[in-house]
C-alpha cells in the first residue's frame, strides 16, 4: 500500500505543480503576510528622536515667559501666534496651537483661573502623539506652579500627594506578550490553513466535478493508498506554507529594530526547530480535515465555499483566546488551536518550551489525522459517491 500510496503522491504533485494559480494561492499568504508586516513597520517607525523636534504655536507669549522657558526647557520649538482664533488648520510647522487669554499675566498675578486651550490635530498618528506631549507639558507648568507657590506660601507640598499609590504586576504573562504572542500564533496557524486550502479542494471535489475519479479508483489502487497520497500531497502543500510562513516572519522581524517592539522575540534555532516540530503534524492535521470536506461535496466552487468558511476556526478560536480567556474553563487552553497558540506564544515571547501544551498539540495533530483520513477512505468506497464521480 505504501507504493500505491507513493505513486499517487507523486501523480498529484506532478498535476498541482504545473498549476501556475494553485502555486500562486497557495504560498502567496506566506509570502506577502510577513512582507506586509515588515512595510507595516516601516511607516510607522519613528523619525530619530535627536533630530526631531515638537514645535507649539503659542498666542500672547511675550505675556508667559515662565510658560515658554517651561517649554523650551522640555525640548519644545515655541513660535509666536498672532492670530485671534483658530482657523481651520494648524499654523504651518507647529503640531499644536496654544491659546492664551490677553489677560494671561494679570490673572496670573493676580491669582485667578487661566483658561489656556490646546488644539492639535489628531488626524494622524504623528500629530496625536505631539499634540498629547504639548497637552502634558501644559499640564506640567500648572503643576509646577502650584508647587511654587504653596513653597512660597509656606504651605507643605506633601499635601498634594495624602495617598501615593503603587500598582504591581503579579501576572504570569503581561498583556502584552499574550496579545502579540497570540496575534503571530494565529498567523502561523493560518499558514496551515491557506497552504493547502487550493489543492485540497481541487484534489478530490475538483476531480468529481471533472469526473476524472472513476479512473483513477479503476487503478489496481485501494482506497486507503489514493486518500494516503492525496494527503501527502495536501500536506505537502500546507508543510511548505507554514515553513515559509515561519521563515520569512523571523527574517522579517530580526530586521525590525528592537526599540519599534514592546517586548524581546526568541528568534533562535531550538525555538524554529520546536516551532516547526508542532507546526508539522498540525499542518496535517488541517490537510486532512480539509480533505474530508472535501470529498463531501460534488464541485470545486461548493467545496472551496466550505473549506473557506473553514477558515473561520481559526481566527475565531484566536479571538476568543485573546478577548474571552478568562471566563473560559482552564481545560479550554487544552483544545485544538487554544492550545498550539498558547505553545507558539510561549515559545516566541517568554523563551519557555510549554512541554504539556506541545505534547497535547502534537497528539490531537495525529490522532486527529488518522482518524480523518480513516473516515475519508471509507467515504472514497461509497456507491454514490462512484456514481457522481
Amino acid at each position: 500500500m505504501i507504493a500505491q500510496a507513493l505513486a499517487v503522491y507523486k501523480k498529484e504533485m506532478r498535476d498541482m505543480l504545473r498549476d501556475r494559480r494553485m502555486l500562486i494561492a497557495a504560498f502567496s499568504f506566506a509570502l506577502l503576510g510577513p512582507a506586509f508586516m515588515g512595510f507595516i513597520a516601516f511607516l510607522t517607525k519613528e523619525d530619530d528622536p535627536v533630530e526631531v523636534k515638537i514645535t507649539a504655536a503659542v498666542s500672547y507669549m511675550e505675556q508667559a515667559p515662565g510658560l515658554v522657558a517651561f517649554m523650551e526647557r522640555e525640548g519644545l520649538v515655541v513660535s509666536p501666534y498672532t492670530g485671534d482664533k483658530v482657523g481651520e488648520a494648524l499654523p504651518e510647522g507647529a503640531d499644536a496651537l496654544v491659546m492664551l487669554p490677553s489677560t494671561y499675566a494679570e490673572d496670573l498675578k493676580s491669582g485667578n483661573p487661566v483658561s489656556v486651550q490646546v488644539f492639535t490635530d489628531e488626524s494622524s498618528r504623528k500629530g496625536l502623539e505631539r499634540g498629547r506631549t504639548i497637552m502634558g507639558l501644559v499640564e506640567g507648568y500648572n503643576s509646577y506652579l502650584t508647587v511654587h507657590r504653596m513653597t512660597a506660601r509656606g504651605i507643605p507640598t506633601s499635601l498634594l500627594t495624602s495617598v501615593v499609590p503603587s500598582r504591581h504586576d503579579i501576572s504570569e504573562k503581561h498583556l502584552a506578550v499574550q496579545l502579540l504572542g497570540d496575534g503571530l500564533a494565529m498567523m502561523f496557524i493560518l499558514a496551515t490553513f491557506v497552504g493547502g486550502l487550493s489543492v485540497a479542494v481541487d484534489t478530490l471535489a475538483g476531480e468529481r466535478e471533472r469526473h476524472s475519479m472513476q479512473p483513477l479508483l479503476a487503478q489496481p489502487v485501494t482506497s486507503m493508498a489514493v486518500i494516503l497520497g492525496k494527503l501527502g500531497m495536501v500536506s505537502s502543500f500546507s508543510i511548505i506554507g507554514t515553513v515559509l510562513m515561519v521563515t520569512t516572519t523571523m527574517t522579517t522581524m530580526s530586521f525590525i529594530p528592537a526599540e519599534m517592539l514592546p517586548l524581546s522575540i526568541y528568534i533562535d534555532a531550538s525555538t524554529i526547530t520546536l516551532l516547526l516540530m508542532q507546526l508539522i503534524p498540525f499542518a496535517i492535521f488541517i490537510a486532512a480535515c480539509q480533505l474530508f470536506i472535501s470529498i463531501q461535496v460534488k464541485s470545486f466552487k461548493e467545496g472551496q465555499s466550505y473549506i473557506s468558511m473553514f477558515m473561520f476556526v481559526p481566527m475565531f478560536v484566536a479571538y476568543l483566546k485573546i478577548y474571552g480567556s478568562a471566563k473560559l474553563p482552564p481545560v479550554a487552553n487544552y483544545f485544538p488551536v487554544m492550545t498550539d497558540m498558547e505553545s507558539i506564544s510561549s515559545l516566541l515571547f517568554t523563551g519557555e518550551f510549554a512541554a504539556t501544551n506541545f505534547f497535547i498539540s502534537v497528539a490531537i495533530s495525529v490522532v486527529g489525522a488518522l482518524v480523518l483520513t480513516w473516515f475519508t477512505s471509507r467515504k472514497l468506497q461509497s456507491e454514490v459517491l462512484l456514481d457522481a464521480a
